[in-house]
């Protein structure tokens, strides 16, 4: 309860981190543009004064108010997408992971069940045995999916080159790997007593490939959602320095 506690305390810290972020470049953003608006005025003071000067006055204050909701509204849909951005690259992450780990339980489970057979155990023994090593591929599942997440938090695999990530996917695939074989020693015993045992170990290569491919397909997403964002805050960008005649950033 108290990890939650804290979990909650950290999201609401960092929602209000952002806002307040965004309320001051708004502000900001405000008082450049209110700028822009009175220099408008000024130059449509010095035009020859007839019947509709009023009507064309309110007319430009209306199109101005309107550029200026519109280019609020567009700044905090990027503020937001980037506070999101994290949360959002590792959610796709995950789910691309999840699908190679249930295809891999599936298959570690089958031959599980073959080995059980082969090794003609009664019924009684049959039942905790499998029950055993199904509460092995829980707990295992779990672990697994905790250390690639924390994997995908902590690296940031956008920022490596080719060269750099294919070592760090390396690395991470033998500790995975050896996390599963550890919880295998800890958590099944009875796999000392099953012939051909060793059997199982057919689906490491399954397992390696699945392991890897997670990670290609991280750092795939990881640069398309930054290169995405950053094609969408410079056009913004660009488009407001036009408008207020000087180099506007949205960086925090």
């Amino acid at each position: 309860m108290e990890k939650q506690d804290f979990s909650a305390l950290s999201q609401y810290i960092a929602y209000t981190v952002i806002i307040v972020a965004a309320l001051i470049k708004a502000i900001a953003f405000s008082w450049k543009y209110v700028k822009v608006i009175f220099s408008k005025m000024s130059e449509t003071s010095t035009v020859t004064v007839n019947v509709n000067e009023n009507v064309n006055k309110t007319h430009i204050m209306q199109e101005d108010c309107r550029y200026f909701l519109s280019y609020m509204l567009e700044q905090s849909k990027i503020l937001r997408a980037l506070h999101d951005l994290p949360t959002d690259v590792l959610k796709e992450q995950m789910e691309y992971f999840n699908r190679h780990l249930q295809n891999t339980k599936v298959a570690v489970t089958k031959i599980m069940v073959g080995l059980l057979i082969d090794e003609g155990i009664d019924e009684l023994d049959y039942t905790t045995y499998f029950s055993n090593f199904e509460n092995f591929m829980e707990v295992c599942e779990e672990r697994v999916k905790q250390m690639f997440r924390r994997m995908c938090k902590d690296n940031h695999f956008a920022k490596y080159s080719s060269l750099e990530f294919k070592e760090l996917c390396s690395r991470n695939t033998i500790i995975i790997e050896g996390l599963i074989k550890e919880q295998l020693r800890n958590r099944y015993p009875q796999r000392l007593r099953i012939n051909n045992f060793s059997k199982l170990n057919t689906s490491q290569g399954m397992i390696r490939t699945g392991i890897k491919a997670s990670f290609e397909h991280a750092r795939e997403v990881s640069l398309d959602k930054e290169q995405k964002i950053k094609e969408i805050t410079d056009a913004f960008e660009k488009q407001m320095s036009i408008v207020l005649g000087a180099p506007y950033s949205l960086e925090i």
